[in-house]
Parts: structure tokens; C-alpha cells; sequence
């Protein structure tokens, strides 16, 4: 995969025009090492978690997680983002991204979203595509000579998203004269709204760290299916169950990921779904779909009838199903621990867990009260906090805040950032 990034980046140059789709995530690496090499050498490379590098990325088994950095902005908080040598700059562009993806947003969607943004942040050209930043907000450093930008967010961000019931996310694209993009990735960041116990107690926290992403490789091959009501054996109605629905989405995802890339992964999960009435058996040429046919809605049936709705406790039963139809020999189940409550909390080995897994490239099932969705993303970031009483103040410690990507198994109603609380979580892995 570091070949493969390293290629990549040799070929990055702009064409004669501004794209206005998203940037693939090997772009997004390559760009955003170039542009803290650049424009923040002080904290590159030294800066192990927050700097990108593309010679230091992990090789773990043959899968590799992508990743990338953004910067946390809240409401009121003015960001100066340097642009490099006015001379040498082209043209400013910001842009409106979600992590749940535009592709299934019509143009119209997309189009107000840009629009949101550029009204918020009053930084873009908001007479032409409302995503051009003008010459005369692009200001000039007296001392450095360099260019820069300042964002900010107004206090009318959170009324306006929360109404669209969108991420405030964006990134901003810089180009330069020699052809090359340069582009860093912002999101709105929460203030923290915790509450002192005590009077006499409180606690002081330096800034949060930026974000650091992790996802499973070729996420976008990764299927939303759902819950569908059918009839087991009797006479009423039953919901298939989240359970069946996540090992579905999982051993869809390592089946597809097999047959559309082969070279890099293998051919061994080609036959976890299969050309049968129930796609459970048949020839292993069958690719699983991206959402729920007839087909797969038997599949997940044959799934509840093979492992329960709800049944997790005991993996014998999906790990049977899963070593049944994958080839190699070191397939397997993984569990991480478990937390005997009835409270999903951010339990500490849990979330290391789960993270580890998505980094070796491996989406998670992951157990949030009765409801079974799939991680297939994790971010996590740092802060230096303490507590004092009265004038007195103990020692610095870190603080760690982890998110998981989830896809809710209800066909993509529901996907996005949650934090990391969960009884338990799951992996089949080979």
C-alpha cells in the first residue's frame, strides 16, 4: 500500500480546471503531508500525532487503514490558515464534505450545503459557485509576506446545520501556480458543556489535538443493508434482527472487497456469499450486492435461523458459517472484552480494541445496548487536562476522546460519528 501511496503522489498535479467532486483518500494523504511539510514546518515531522507521512505509514497483514487529519474549529474561534507565498498562489476554494459521503446527495442538496457554509463562514464568493474565495479576503502577513485566510465560524452555525441535520464539516483546497493542490480538512468542534460537582473543583484543559482518521481499506465497497419482516416457521411476522444484518453487511464487505480487488486481497472470501437461492450455498462467482435484494434479505433469514437475532454470546455458530465459506485456513472470530453491565460506556480496552482492528483494516460488529451495528471508521484525538481545588493543582494527564464510524444496518439510515461506547466488540478476521 505504501508503494502504491508513494506512486500516487508523484502524480498528483491539478488539470486545467477546479474539481468540484471529493477527493479520493489517497489525495487527501498526499496533499495534507505536503501542505504540514510546507506551510507548518515548526510541527513536521516532529510532531508524531498529528503529522502525516507517507514513508512511516503502518503495512499490517495485507490490508492497511487509510487516514487523515482535521482540524477542530468551534463557534466564535478564529482560525488563520497560512496560503504560502502570494506569488505563488492560484486560487482559494472551500468546500463542503461529509464523512457519510455526497454521492448519495442530489446536486440541489449539495448546492444548499455550500451555500450554508459559505453564509457562516463569510469567506467565499457568494455572487458565483458560493465555494471561490475572492482576492480581497485572501489577506497578507506584514512580517512573513505571506498569505493567509482567517475562518470563523458565526453563531448562527449550529441553528442553521442542526435544522439540516448535517456535519459541519469542510475542506479547503489551495491552488498554486506550479499546478499542485494543497488541502486541509476542517469540522466544527462542540464546546464542552461539563458540569463542576464541586464548587471548590475544577478542571483545566489545553486544547483538544486535531483528529486523527483510521478506516477499513476500500470502504466505499462496504454494503448497507436492513431489517426486513418475514415469517419463520409460524404464522407471524418477525423482524430478521440486527445481529444477521451486521455479520451480513461484514461478510458482504470481505466479499466484494475479494472480487473487485483479487491482487490484494486474496480469493478466499470470494465464496462467503454465493449464487444459491439464499446465497448462502452455489457458485462462489456471485458478488454480494451493495444493499438489500431478494437475495440477500434470504441470506440475512438464513442468517437468524443459523446464529439467533440477538444471539452473540456464543460465536461457535458464525464462526462455523464463516470458516465454512472462506478458504483460508485462519479464519476466525475475535472478541474483545466485555463489560458485564447494562450501560454502554466508553470501556477503555474495548475502544483500544476496536480501534486496533480498524487500523489492521477489519470492520468491527460492535454490541451498543440490543442493537448490533458495524465500525468501519475510528478517529481519536488527545488533551492535556488537570484538577484543582481551590489553589491547588495536580499533575498533567492525558485525556483521550475516540469516535467510531457506524453503519446502522437500517440500509444507510443512521450511518455516522458516534463515540466509542459499546458492551463489546467483534471481528472476523483470517
Amino acid at each position: 500500500m505504501r508503494v502504491e501511496w508513494v506512486k500516487h503522489a508523484s502524480k498528483v498535479k491539478a488539470s486545467g480546471q477546479w474539481r468540484d467532486e471529493e477527493l479520493t483518500s489517497e489525495e487527501v494523504l498526499v496533499q495534507e503531508a505536503k501542505f504540514d511539510e510546507e506551510y507548518y514546518p515548526d510541527t513536521y515531522p516532529d510532531n508524531q500525532d498529528d503529522a502525516m507521512h507517507l514513508d512511516e505509514m503502518d503495512n499490517v497483514g495485507r490490508s492497511t487503514a487509510h487516514s487523515y487529519l482535521e482540524i477542530g474549529i468551534q463557534i466564535g474561534e478564529k482560525v488563520t490558515l497560512a496560503l504560502g507565498h502570494p506569488n505563488k498562489l492560484d486560487g482559494v476554494r472551500v468546500k463542503y464534505f461529509s464523512h457519510s459521503g455526497l454521492r448519495n446527495m442530489s446536486s440541489e442538496r449539495q448546492m444548499g450545503l455550500q451555500k450554508d457554509l459559505c453564509d457562516i463562514l463569510s469567506v467565499c464568493d457568494t455572487s458565483g459557485n458560493y465555494s471561490e474565495v475572492p482576492n480581497d479576503r485572501i489577506l497578507i502577513d506584514p512580517d512573513t509576506g505571506l498569505a493567509y485566510i482567517d475562518l470563523e465560524l458565526s453563531e448562527r452555525t449550529w441553528s442553521i446545520f442542526e435544522e439540516e441535520r448535517e456535519d459541519v464539516e469542510f475542506a479547503v483546497h489551495i491552488r498554486r501556480s506550479d499546478g499542485q493542490v494543497l488541502s486541509r480538512r476542517f469540522a466544527m468542534e462542540e464546546e464542552d458543556g461539563e458540569k463542576r460537582q464541586n464548587p471548590r473543583e475544577k478542571r483545566e484543559s489545553r486544547p483538544w489535538s486535531r483528529w486523527t482518521y483510521y478506516s477499513i481499506p476500500d470502504e466505499h465497497l462496504f454494503p448497507d443493508y436492513g431489517q426486513h419482516w418475514f415469517v419463520d416457521g409460524g404464522i407471524f411476522s418477525v423482524a430478521v434482527g440486527s445481529a444477521p444484518v451486521a455479520w451480513a453487511m461484514i461478510f458482504g464487505y470481505l466479499d466484494r472487497r475479494s472480487h473487485y480487488n483479487p491482487d490484494r486481497y486474496g480469493r478466499g472470501s470470494q465464496g462467503l456469499y454465493r449464487s444459491g437461492w439464499d446465497g448462502a450455498w452455489g457458485m462462489a462467482s456471485q458478488i454480494a450486492p451493495s444493499y438489500s435484494d431478494a437475495r440477500m434479505k434470504r441470506y440475512t433469514e438464513r442468517l437468524r435461523r443459523e446464529i439467533g437475532p440477538f444471539h452473540i454470546s456464543n460465536l461457535d455458530d458464525v464462526e462455523d458459517f464463516f470458516r465454512d465459506r472462506q478458504a483460508t485456513r485462519s479464519a476466525r472470530v475475535t472478541s474483545s472484552h466485555w463489560a458485564f453491565t447494562w450501560l454502554t460506556i466508553p470501556y477503555g480496552p474495548i475502544a483500544e480494541w476496536t480501534g486496533r482492528r480498524i487500523r489492521e483494516g477489519w470492520p468491527v460488529f460492535v454490541g451498543r445496548g440490543l442493537h448490533y451495528p458495524v465500525a468501519t471508521k475510528w478517529r481519536t484525538r488527545t488533551r492535556r487536562t488537570r484538577v484543582c481545588i481551590w489553589f491547588m493543582c495536580y499533575g498533567w494527564y492525558t485525556e483521550r476522546d475516540n469516535d467510531m464510524y457506524l453503519h446502522m444496518g437500517r440500509s444507510g439510515r443512521g450511518n455516522g460519528w458516534y463515540h466509542m461506547e459499546s458492551w463489546f466488540s467483534l471481528a472476523a478476521v483470517y
